[in-house]
């Protein structure tokens, strides 16, 4: 391999270009979407059919096949490539770089992806194993070397397939890359039990929210002479009985329509160069979630923020306590509002901000974009009693997410550790 690795490899460990599995035959030629006219636009989106698969679309190891979007597939079936299946091990490399997952179980027989995402397919599973690929693609040794070849940082950060076939993968003895995947398996079973948990606590959070928020329930129970079903009546007397137009359409009588930017402060993080990033300290937020972590923080307590850079531009996240947010993110403080974020956040959510976006070659949300953007402002006592009723839920939520970085973190710093000899791993060994 021409690559030099900066350390020595254990024995029995060796270094390969991905072109050289390739023609060993190990792995398919990596691919990845449809470029030029080809690519499918916008507006060729439908409700169902074929998933469409962007770089924002790997979270958590996984492919967001629910959020993402979707093509039809006769327009799947006149594509030349990017045609991605199970067990693949997809990697981002534009814009967005070094994002992963493993294509899990679907009810498709394949998914597209767009010419963010590459996908990396085993073929010899006696020589290389898909999760000790995607355990390697996450670790910080991979990650520095491909930020750095496709310019991480910069608005066109990319690697395409010809200088993806130019990097280097440390491929261990298969009983070791066995070991290695059990591990992170067990790791990742971990996470997705916490990401379940969490995903019916957000159900429990957003049905409040869409019934006293979106749909006025307990205005239209009122209206019909009825009490509010599952609502106490001192509860029930916050609530007013009609409904008014507004530029929104009908709200509840003396509710208010606002800009946003007349109800919080919006600003841009602060930059933080990757090579800052350290591998334990205060979060660090991104546009896609934590990146990292660093020494200090800017902010106390949660934040709502919306991804101002690349494909995720639009995508509402919330931050940890004590987090620091890099200019890849606008920040909504709200320390100066009566809105509080259990309420801005689904709000925002909802809002299907992407079309607020600029930007041709790379989308981006600037403080500017955001200014036309209103938001329903309910009483006061309302809102706080939402809060009330939402912050023991949330908070389960949070605790489960900080988890599920401490056992990303130990996931990713497996391999580094191997190859330091700080740990030792066996085909025998069971637990870290």
């Amino acid at each position: 391999m021409s690559f030099d690795l900066p350390f020595e490899l254990p024995v029995g460990w060796e270094a390969f270009t991905v072109d050289e599995l390739v023609k060993n035959k190990v792995i398919a030629k990596p691919l990845d979407g449809n470029h030029g006219g080809t690519h499918p636009k916008a507006s060729d989106y439908v409700e169902s059919g074929i998933p469409f698969v962007m770089a924002s679309d790997l979270s958590g190891g996984r492919v967001d096949l629910t959020a993402c979007k979707f093509i039809t597939h006769e327009q799947a079936s006149g594509l030349r490539k990017g045609f991605s299946k199970v067990g693949d091990v997809l990697l981002s490399h534009k814009a967005t770089i070094g994002r992963t997952a493993i294509v899990q179980d679907n009810d498709h027989d394949y998914i597209m992806l767009t010419p963010q995402v590459t996908y990396y397919r085993v073929l010899d599973e006696s020589k290389l194993s898909n999760i000790y690929l995607k355990s390697y693609f996450d670790s910080r040794f991979f990650q520095n070397v491909l930020g750095l070849w496709a310019g991480s940082g910069s608005t066109r950060a990319y690697l395409g397939i010809t200088g993806q076939l130019k990097l280097p993968v440390i491929v261990p003895p298969i009983e070791i890359q066995k070991v290695i995947s059990r591990q992170v398996n067990a790791l990742t079973k971990k996470v997705t039990v916490n990401n379940q948990i969490n995903q019916t606590l957000e159900e429990m959070a957003q049905a409040i929210f869409k019934s006293w928020f979106v749909d006025f329930d307990p205005v239209k129970a009122k209206m019909n002479g009825e009490q509010p079903e599952g609502m106490d009546a001192v509860t029930a007397s916050l609530f007013p009985e009609k409904l008014v137009e507004s530029e929104l359409g009908l709200i509840p009588e003396s509710w208010e329509v606002r800009l946003l930017n007349q109800t919080s402060e919006i600003k841009y993080g602060k930059n933080l160069p990757k090579t800052k990033l350290l591998d334990e300290g205060y979060p660090v937020f991104g546009g896609n979630g934590v990146i990292g972590y660093y020494s200090s923080y800017l902010y106390e307590d949660e934040q709502v923020l919306v991804s101002c850079r690349g494909a995720a531009s639009g995508k509402v996240l919330r931050s940890l306590p004590k987090s620091f947010i890099t200019n890849n993110s606008l920040v909504i403080d709200l320390s100066n509002s009566i809105l509080n974020i259990n309420y801005v956040e689904p709000y925002l959510k909802g809002c299907n901000l992407e079309e607020y976006t600029s930007g041709s070659a790379q989308p981006q949300m600037t403080v500017a974009n955001m200014a036309p953007v209103q938001i329903l402002v309910p009483n006061e006592d309302i809102l706080k009693l939402f809060d009330e009723m939402v912050k023991p839920l949330k908070s389960k939520i949070r605790a489960n997410e900080r988890q599920n970085i401490s056992l990303a973190a130990l996931r990713d710093t497996l391999l580094p550790k191997l190859l330091s000899g700080e740990i030792e791993l066996t085909s025998r060994s069971e637990d870290l």
